[in-house]
């Protein structure tokens, strides 16, 4: 992740983000200097700065709004007869992540897609039935997880293993005291899918099966594996992709193309090739716990975040709405976005659940990462958010105070990334649609990233993390 004010352990974790006669540049290892790629990067950086001066004004009269300002998207990963049932259309799903300032307004000056916001790159997805029944799982697990780490009872390994670095931007571990500030608590579960897509990949650290037992992690994957459908849809609706250029790049912890199916299994003659196996994508648990009585940080401004605003090295993250709210999203003015005073260039909107219409409905929050903004050429923001603790005043400038609660804030994001492997090339020619009507487009961009390997943005912006 990118932030200007982040604990290590999370900094650590995502880093700073995400015919004719013409050759084209050919792949290759040798480095090559992309100014423009490290342009692309510093410009979010500067909009995540920017967003700090912005407030949040729930229940005031011309307030940005979850109903106004985020797109309630319904999907299933249902097969029948062979295809995925449809609900929102892929041409909805695009049009809920392109951002737009075109001034298309109602006539009482609202625009027609994004209330008073250009948007955020943020949508809520409603799941029904076995989907809904599977992300609950998920849900369970998380909560599984932690009251295991409570219970002296229980394995209690898990405690003992820290976090560790797999590779460039790829850890693992449980850090049970985040910045040892008390704040916060985090799984990073990386995953490594077996040669058999049918098989439930195997999770890192593995101290996790012995904490929560093997239906929990069960149920946890097979949420997982719903998420995983559900970004893929909306990645080829956003890029206008085909199926084959979705796998090549979305990494959904299925096996590579790239890789044999005959060396999966883990054992010293492959150990040093475990890397390139593991899923580029992964699962974390977090817990945002209550502030102490005493933090000074808190009787300092109650309005403090719990994790301060960034935005993810993701194509998609999704969050499945835990009961506990505490999610913002940053919502960029439609007609101040370039004002002088930065508090005028935008909202912080907390993601609300809409009624439920069914007790099998279950949401999920899906944030565009830094890799969407980039392959779209800019008509997607990278979703700027951050977390505010369960006991801050979440009534922006009027010092209210209508969300307590007594309990800790338990999360489970789904990190989805593109593929590390070598077959994941930015081709901008066959895998999808640039175009330059984008509101973030950047003159040459494009060019210079076609025929990169797409995880070279994050060896680029952080190269040693």
């Amino acid at each position: 992740k990118k932030s200007n004010n982040m604990c290590p352990a999370e900094a650590e974790a995502d880093s700073r983000r995400s015919g004719g006669a013409i050759t084209k540049e050919q792949p290759t290892n040798k480095k090559k200097d992309r100014p423009l790629l490290r342009k692309f990067g510093s410009s979010i950086e500067e909009r995540v700065l920017q967003s700090k001066a912005g407030c949040n004004r729930f229940g005031l009269g011309g307030c940005y709004t979850s109903e106004e300002t985020l797109h309630v998207l319904d999907i299933s990963t249902t097969v029948t007869d062979g295809n995925i049932e449809t609900l929102s259309s892929r041409a909805d799903i695009h049009a809920a992540y392109a951002a737009s300032a075109d001034g298309t307004l109602t006539n009482d000056g609202h625009g027609k897609q994004f209330g008073l916001s250009s948007g955020s790159g943020c949508s809520i997805i409603r799941l029904t039935g076995e989907d809904a029944e599977s992300v609950q799982g998920l849900m369970n697990f998380a909560d599984t997880f932690f009251k295991g780490v409570d219970d002296d009872t229980c394995n209690q390994g898990i405690n003992e293993v820290g976090v560790f670095r797999v590779d460039n931007n790829v850890h693992s571990g449980f850090d049970r005291n985040v910045n040892e500030e008390g704040k916060m608590q985090v799984l990073y579960g990386l995953l490594m899918p077996d040669a058999d897509d049918c098989i439930d990949p195997m999770m890192f650290p593995m101290e996790i099966g012995d904490l929560v037992g093997q239906k929990s992690i069960s149920d946890g994957h097979r949420g997982m594996r719903t998420l995983f459908n559900v970004s893929k849809q909306i990645t080829s609706a956003v890029l206008d992709m085909d199926k084959t250029s979705t796998k090549k790049i979305v990494d959904d912890c299925t096996t590579s193309p790239v890789l044999s199916s005959g060396d999966s299994a883990i054992n010293a003659a492959n150990v040093d090739n475990l890397t390139d196996k593991m899923s580029n994508s992964y699962q974390r648990l977090i817990r945002y716990l209550q502030p102490k009585q005493n933090d000074e940080s808190v009787e300092e401004d109650g309005n403090a975040p719990a994790f301060w605003p960034h935005v993810d090295s993701t194509l998609l993250t999704l969050i499945p709405l835990p009961e506990v709210p505490g999610l913002e999203v940053w919502a960029p003015s439609l007609h101040n976005a370039k004002s002088h005073d930065l508090s005028e260039r935008g909202e912080w909107v907390q993601p609300i659940r809409p009624e439920k219409n069914g007790k099998e409905e279950v949401y999920v929050v899906a944030l565009a990462g830094e890799f969407l903004q980039l392959l779209s050429n800019g008509r997607v923001p990278a979703c700027i958010h951050r977390v505010m603790p369960t006991s801050a005043c979440t009534a922006g400038s009027t010092g209210g105070n209508h969300n307590k609660y007594n309990k800790p804030r338990i999360s489970a994001p789904l990190f989805v990334r593109p593929r590390r492997t070598e077959e994941a090339i930015l081709d901008t020619e066959d895998d999808f649609y640039q175009g330059k009507s984008g509101l973030y487009f950047q003159e040459g961009l494009s060019e210079e990233c076609d025929q990169m390997h797409i995880w070279e943005y994050m060896n680029t912006m952080s190269p040693g993390n």
